[in-house]
């Protein structure tokens, strides 16, 4: 791919936030919670929409709940709503038919990871465009461990070569598109079925706080993290005069 080519895919990407489960973990519609005085998913869909990379922004949101979801939460401009399927690939799969056709570019993204940077996403959007299809991801900390049974110890899995996937999850749209000739339902992550149809993903810089809320207290941690940006980005002028 030429320079002048990423240049000009990197200006026509299509977004898709994947927000259409049910929070059965969770306990609630964990996405539509608020936190920092908006809901979940808003966060990240309104990190996606500021970037001028990207040209549209799709919400998978529950089925049967689209319509007043749209109502309580409007959007306009580059945001439009989709009503979901009844797993995480029928959702992407919709999705992916609502892209505008001339896309070049598709991200995918969970609704459930509010914090996600613009750094992770244009990385994550420059190594695509070159490589084919990319991941953010952050290496593991702790050590890894197999279990068969799920009782005994089978094996350890050195540290060095494990990392955990997040997303944004980045592909040109020809490779996701064919991926999803062959959806998987038990496929937790994109990059596990552009894997299978023979692409390797590269690999792109996540971040530990790039995590994906699944309990209340990751919302508060979420919630701790917010107001921490917050403090650096307005900081307290009075009391640096003093």
């Amino acid at each position: 791919m030429t320079r002048q080519a990423i240049a000009k895919s990197k200006k026509n990407v299509s977004a898709i936030v994947v927000a259409a489960g049910r929070g059965k973990r969770f306990g609630s519609i964990k996405q539509f919670v608020e936190l920092g005085g908006k809901p979940v998913y808003m966060w990240s869909v309104d990190a996606l929409a500021m970037l001028p990379q990207v040209r549209e922004v799709i919400v998978a949101v529950p089925r049967g709940l689209s319509d007043s979801i749209r109502l309580k939460y409007p959007r306009g401009g580059k945001i439009k709503y989709v009503a979901g399927g009844k797993e995480r690939c029928d959702s992407v799969r919709i999705a992916l038919a609502a892209a505008s056709r001339d896309t070049e570019i598709i991200l995918v993204h969970d609704a459930a990871r509010p914090l996600v940077s613009k750094k992770i996403i244009l990385a994550a959007i420059r190594a695509a465009a070159l490589g084919g299809a990319a991941i953010a991801a952050v290496p593991a900390t702790d050590t890894v461990k197999i279990s068969a049974d799920g009782k005994l110890v089978s094996r350890t899995v050195p540290r060095s070569s494990v990392f955990l996937a997040q997303t944004p999850q980045v592909f040109r749209r020809e490779i996701i598109m064919k991926a999803y000739e062959k959806p998987d339902p038990s496929a937790t992550d994109d990059s596990y079925l552009v894997e299978n149809s023979g692409v390797q993903p590269v690999l792109v810089a996540g971040s530990y706080e790039n995590f994906k809320i699944t309990s209340p207290r990751d919302l508060d941690a979420a919630e701790t993290i917010l107001n921490a940006r917050r403090k650096i980005k307005f900081p307290d002028i009075k009391k640096k005069i003093k």
